[in-house]
C-alpha cells in the first residue's frame, strides 16, 4: 500500500522513514511551541463608530454604520434583506492584505430580525478593473457565546501559498433571503480580523471507527498543517504513542514527516483493549513540541463479515458480505408516502441499477419502529440499502441526555437489519457543529462497529476539519449551472485524493432552475431553458472525475429533485439519461471498483482543462478515460503506455493518429476508451 501512494499520489510521502523504538523516546529538555497570534486586527473600522464611511452593496447602492445599529447602542452595519431579492451583501476591503500561509481568526457579532440567514466569508478578487472573483472561504459559523439577541460568530482562514497579492481580500456581509416576498435585517458589529496560531490537525483515516486489528499490518493518518508551527531550520520528527487504559506505554513509532497529508505505518502485535493514541509534531533541533493531540483507539478483531455488515477497506472500497461490492445510488426521501406508494418507487429505482438510496426523512418523519423496519423490509426485497438520516439526532436537535437515548435506541434497533447501508450524521454542516457530531460519531461507531458515519461537504479544501466528525467523506458540488456559468475552475476532489480518506461523491443529475427562489420560474419555459439540464455524458463525466480522485461510491442528486418539472414534465427524460450513465458505471465497475487508484497521463498541447485517467481492474486489464472540464474547446494530446494495445473511441471524441491520442470536448463531458 505504501508504494501505491507514492505513485498514484502528488501529494503523499515522499520519503517516510520509519524507526522503531524499544526504549521511550526522551522528551526531556523539550518545550512547547508559542501559541500567540499576532492580535492586531486588519478591519478599519470593524466597531463601525466611523459613520462616514461607505461601504458597496450588491443592489447597487451604498450601507453606512449607524450609532443605533450596535451593541449597547453604539455603531453597527445593518443589511436590508429587500423582499425581491434572493440576497444582499456588502463588501468590506482587508487592508492589508492577508499574508499566505498564515492562519487568520474572523469574528464578528450579529443580530437579526425576521427570517433572512447571516451571510460572514472571505473572498479573494484580482485587482485589477473590472474585478474578478477568484476564491473564498465559507466556514464561519455561530458558537456558543451570546449577548442577549446577539451571537458571536468566528472561524478561520488561511491565504493560500499560490495566491498571493495582486489580490485582494474582502470581508463579504449580507442575507441570505429565505424567498421572495420574505424581507428582514441583520446587524453586525465588531468585526475583527487578526493573526492567529498557527494549527496542527492529526486524525486516524483508516481504518474507520478508531480501530485497528491486533496485527493490524496498516494504519492510514491524515496530517494537516495550518500555518508555521516550527522554526524553519527545525528538524521535524513524528512521535506516535500507544497508551493502555491504566496508561503505560505499550507501543511507539518515530516517523520522519511527511511532505503530503498521508501518514502509514503500524505497530506490530498489540493487546486488545481500550487504547489512547498520542501524536506529537517535534522539532528534534531546537527541542519544541510543535503540537501533539490524543485520539481513542480500540484494539480489537473486525467485524465478522454478514450480509448485515457495510465495511470500507483500505482502498475504499465496500465490502458486503466480505466482498467488495460497487456501491451506486440516488438520493429519494419519501415522507407522507404509504408503503405501497414506496415499494411502486423502489421497484424502479433497483430495476435501475442502482443498489442503495439516501432517505433524508428516514428518522425526520415520526414513524412508529414497526413502519420504518417494514420499510427496510422493502428495500431488502428489491436488493437495496439505505443511509440512515440521522442528523435530526445526531445535530439539530438539543444535546440532551433524551435525544441521546433516542440515537441509541435507534441505531441498536436497526444496526442488524442487511438494509441498512450506513449512518448519515448531517448534510453540509458547519464548522462550529463538529464537537458535537465528534461526539456522536464515536458513540455510533461504539454501537455499531459494522456499519460507518459519514457527513457530506461542499468543501473539500475543509477535509481536515470535519475528519474528526466522520468515517468517510462525502462531497457534493454541483458543477451544471448555465450556460457560461459552469463550476470547474480546479479538479473537485484533490484535495480529498491527498488526504487518503474514504470518499463517496454525490453527482449532480438535477437541474438548477427548480431551486431558484422565484415560484413562477417552473412556469416560464424561456427563462427555465436558460438552466442546464445535465446530459447523459455530463453526468458520466462528471462521476468518472471524482471516481479519478480515489472515490470508490457514488449517489446521485437526486430523485426528488428531478421530479420537479415543467409543464412540459421532464421527469422520464431526465430518469432515462441516468438509467444510461449508471449502465455505463456498471459495465465499468472492474475498473472503478479495483484496489488501484486511476493514474494521471500527462497531456501536451492541450487546449482548455482536461484529466486524463488510466484505470485498472484488478486482473491489470486497463481503460483510459478523458474529461473535459472547460466552457471552451478542449484538445488535448496525450500516449499511453506502450505495454497497452491501441484503444477504441466509445463516443467518437477521440482518435489515434502518429501514436498520439487526440481528444476534442468541452463543457465537462467525456470520452471512455476500451
Amino acid at each position: 500500500m505504501m508504494e501505491f501512494y507514492m505513485k498514484k499520489i502528488t501529494l503523499t510521502i515522499l520519503a517516510l522513514l520509519e524507526a522503531f523504538s524499544l526504549s521511550a523516546f526522551d522528551l526531556s529538555g523539550y518545550k512547547a511551541a508559542s501559541d500567540e497570534g499576532n492580535k492586531q486586527s486588519l478591519v478599519a473600522n470593524g466597531s463601525f463608530e466611523q459613520e462616514s464611511i461607505r461601504y458597496p452593496n450588491d443592489d447597487g447602492a451604498y450601507v453606512k454604520s449607524m450609532t443605533k445599529f450596535g451593541r449597547n447602542g453604539g455603531g453597527g452595519l445593518r443589511i436590508i434583506c429587500n423582499e425581491n431579492a434572493r440576497k444582499n451583501i456588502t463588501h468590506l476591503t482587508i487592508v492589508p492584505s492577508p499574508e499566505p500561509g498564515k492562519v487568520y481568526r474572523l469574528g464578528c457579532w450579529v443580530r437579526k430580525t425576521g427570517t433572512p440567514l447571516p451571510i460572514i466569508c472571505v473572498e479573494s478578487y484580482t485587482r485589477i478593473k473590472p474585478s474578478k472573483y477568484k476564491s473564498g472561504n465559507y466556514s464561519f459559523g455561530p458558537t456558543t457565546r451570546r449577548e442577549g439577541n446577539w451571537i458571536y460568530y468566528a472561524g478561520t482562514f488561511t491565504v493560500k501559498e499560490k495566491d498571493p497579492s495582486p489580490y485582494e481580500y474582502r470581508v463579504v456581509l449580507g442575507a441570505q433571503c429565505p424567498g421572495v416576498n420574505k424581507g428582514g435585517e441583520i446587524f453586525f458589529d465588531d468585526l475583527e480580523i487578526f493573526e492567529d496560531r498557527a494549527y496542527w490537525y492529526f486524525e486516524q483515516s483508516w481504518p474507520t471507527h478508531h480501530r485497528i486489528s491486533p496485527v493490524q499490518k496498516m494504519v492510514r493518518f491524515s496530517m494537516y498543517t495550518i500555518g508555521s508551527l516550527l522554526a524553519k531550520d527545525a528538524k521535524p520528527l513524528l512521535l506516535l504513542e500507544i497508551f493502555n487504559a491504566d496508561k503505560k506505554k505499550i507501543a511507539e513509532k518515530t516517523l520522519v514527516p511527511p511532505v503530503g497529508h498521508i501518514v502509514e505505518t503500524s505497530f506490530g502485535r498489540l493487546p486488545k483493549g481500550k487504547m489512547i493514541l498520542k501524536a506529537s509534531l517535534l522539532d528534534t533541533k531546537n527541542k519544541v513540541i510543535g503540537a501533539s493531540c490524543e485520539l481513542p483507539l480500540l484494539v480489537a478483531d473486525p467485524p465478522a463479515a454478514s450480509p448485515s455488515t457495510y465495511f470500507v477497506d483500505e482502498y475504499g472500497r465496500t465490502i458486503v458480505n466480505g466482498k467488495p461490492k460497487l456501491m451506486i445510488g440516488v438520493f429519494s426521501s419519501y415522507e407522507n408516502e404509504s408503503l405501497t406508494e414506496i415499494e411502486k418507487d423502489l421497484k424502479e429505482v433497483s430495476a435501475a441499477g442502482f443498489n442503495w438510496i439516501h432517505d433524508f426523512q428516514f428518522i425526520w418523519r415520526h414513524r412508529p419502529d414497526a413502519d420504518n423496519l417494514a420499510y427496510l423490509d422493502l428495500l431488502q426485497k428489491y436488493g437495496l440499502a439505505v443511509a440512515v438520516g440521522l442528523y435530526r439526532l445526531a445535530g439539530w436537535e438539543p444535546d440532551n441526555d433524551a435525544v441521546t437515548a433516542k440515537l441509541r435506541h435507534t441505531v441498536e434497533l436497526f444496526r442488524n437489519h442487511p438494509a441498512v447501508h450506513s449512518w448519515y450524521l448531517q448534510d453540509e454542516p458547519p464548522p462550529s457543529s463538529v464537537p458535537r457530531l465528534t461526539r456522536n460519531r464515536r458513540l455510533i461507531n461504539k454501537w455499531d462497529p459494522k456499519h460507518v458515519c459519514w457527513v457530506i461537504s461542499v468543501f473539500p479544501e475543509d477535509t481536515y476539519r470535519f475528519q474528526p466528525c466522520t468515517d468517510v467523506f462525502g462531497f457534493d458540488y454541483y458543477p451544471f449551472v448555465q450556460a457560461g456559468k459552469t463550476h470547474y475552475s480546479e479538479v473537485p476532489g484533490d484535495a480529498i485524493e491527498a488526504s487518503g480518506m474514504p470518499y463517496w461523491n454525490i453527482p449532480q443529475s438535477f437541474n438548477w432552475g427548480n431551486y431558484q427562489p422565484d415560484p413562477n420560474l417552473i412556469k416560464d419555459l424561456k427563462r427555465y431553458n436558460k438552466w442546464i439540464e445535465p446530459s447523459e455524458n455530463q453526468m458520466l463525466a462528471h462521476t468518472l472525475l471524482h471516481a479519478g480522485a480515489g472515490a470508490k461510491s457514488f449517489i446521485f442528486y437526486s430523485r426528488n429533485a428531478m421530479k420537479k418539472s415543467p409543464p412540459d414534465n421532464r421527469f422520464h427524460a431526465r430518469w432515462e439519461r441516468l438509467v444510461k450513465v449508471v449502465k455505463t458505471l456498471r459495465d465499468m465497475e472492474p475498473w472503478l471498483n479495483s484496489k488501484y487508484h486511476a493514474e494521471k497521463i500527462r497531456t501536451s498541447d492541450a487546449k482548455g482543462k482536461t484529466r486524463v485517467l488510466l484505470f485498472t481492474a484488478d486482473n491489470g486489464a486497463k481503460k483510459a478515460v478523458i474529461i473535459a472540464f472547460s466552457e471552451r474547446t478542449c484538445e488535448p494530446r496525450f500516449t499511453l503506455p506502450e505495454s497497452i494495445k491501441t484503444l477504441k473511441s466509445r463516443y467518437g471524441k477521440t482518435a489515434f493518429a502518429n501514436g498520439k491520442y487526440m481528444f476534442k470536448g468541452d463543457s465537462l463531458g467525456c470520452d471512455i476508451l476500451d
